[in-house]
């Protein structure tokens, strides 16, 4: 803790000795007659170290709950097994200092209520459909502290956090929208109809599923990195970072990279990229693309194409095809083709220093367009182990 935060604990010690009791747990109950506080679950939350305070709601089973904080977020449906009605809300705010922090100074329940008084925490739940928890510091000490929420798995989401890191998981609502200023904002296993993600400054990482209409952004520096992602529309954009993403299934996905690299490890359905200054990867393409490089090396495995445009300003292109029918125009300063493709009707020539080849591979079902004004184009012909990506094991 800093100076001001030491000094402030020892000015309140003496005052605060009397209030220890009443601070550190607090529990609010709605007006809900259906809901009561069980004793067994406040003994659990009172031995939970740094607890400051803990509260608890009966709301309805579907809802809105919209969040502004400063702290760091823990969001997480209820146990379905434990709460079938889903008609709970429970919160709890914990201080949580830096691994270091915790192993120097001996916090106990005189400085934790000292905390308590730096903060202001209110839950507005006049209309128990549309529930609002709001906080902020009251002077300008703060110090990290952690909201962990527990909530129905079907209420919308609506959240604005300037903390360290949001978490937000096991959810299937219509709409999640999360706003976050130098955070980490982690997603995992969510489903909904849509689900916005806007960093001002910080990571936003998707694990396992995440299914919606999702729209993620990313201002300043910060990566978006994902596991599956699927839904009708999918947008990711970021200004000085990377995009990695293991599946994308879309019938419209678009990723855009001002300052680093996109790297798409298994993509379906039509995808439209652009990448300003950095590098362009897929490891599987099944669709159709629209690629922009303006300075930059691309690298795409098609193994299944439809419609398929790329257009490099600065950098070479590199294309790997299995044997299939699609039809071939490729341009740049030179074009190599695998000679395991049997390029049929082949068009070849050279114009300003220029060379173009075009031609078809056992059929027209598909189309491949690359040009790249200053830069080289290679395309190579997998076969179905390197497809695989199990170069490294023998098929014999």
């Amino acid at each position: 803790m800093t100076f001001k935060l030491r000094s402030l604990l020892c000015q309140r010690h003496s005052i605060l000795s009397k209030t220890i009791k009443s601070r550190i747990l607090v529990f609010h109950k709605s007006c809900s007659s259906k809901t009561n506080v069980d004793t067994e679950t406040s003994k659990i939350k009172t031995s939970q170290p740094g607890l400051l305070e803990t509260w608890f709601h009966g709301v309805e089973r579907f809802g809105r709950l919209n969040i502004s904080v400063p702290f760091s977020l823990d969001i997480e449906s209820l146990d379905p097994q434990e709460y079938s009605d889903m008609g709970k809300l429970f919160i709890r705010l914990n201080f949580t200092p830096e691994e270091k922090e915790s192993q120097t100074e001996h916090i106990n329940n005189i400085s934790l209520a000292a905390l308590t008084k730096l903060y202001s925490f209110n839950i507005d739940t006049a209309d128990n459909n549309d529930i609002k928890i709001t906080a902020k510091f009251n002077t300008m000490v703060n110090f990290p502290a952690t909201c962990s929420i527990q909530m129905p798995i079907n209420y919308d989401l609506n959240v604005e956090c300037t903390g360290k890191s949001v978490s937000v998981r096991n959810l299937e609502t219509n709409e999640i929208k999360i706003a976050t200023k130098n955070s980490l904002c982690t997603l995992r296993n969510l489903k909904g109809e849509n689900v916005t993600v806007k960093s001002n400054v910080g990571d936003i990482v998707c694990q396992k599923v995440v299914q919606g209409n999702l729209d993620m952004s990313v201002k300043g520096a910060g990566s978006i990195s994902t596991d599956r992602i699927q839904g009708q529309t999918i947008k990711c954009n970021v200004e000085e970072g990377n995009i990695n993403a293991t599946s994308v299934y879309s019938t419209d996905s678009e990723f855009t990279c001002n300052h680093g690299n996109i790297n798409l490890m298994n993509t379906h359905g039509v995808s439209k990229t652009t990448v300003n200054k950095g590098n362009l990867i897929i490891d599987s393409l099944d669709g159709s693309l629209e690629a922009k490089v303006n300075n930059g090396s691309t690298d795409i495995f098609i193994s299944r194409p439809d419609v398929i445009t790329i257009e490099t300003e600065t950098g070479d292109i590199n294309i790997k095809i299995p044997d299939t029918s699609t039809s071939i125009d490729l341009e740049g300063n030179s074009v190599t083709c695998d000679e395991k493709l049997n390029i049929i009707e082949e068009k070849t020539e050279s114009i300003k220093n220029k060379q173009k080849l075009s031609g078809y591979l056992s059929g027209t079902d598909g189309q491949i367009k690359a040009i790249t004004k200053d830069g080289s184009i290679n395309v190579k012909c997998l076969d179905w182990m390197e497809s695989l990506n199990l170069k490294g094991f023998s098929a014999d």
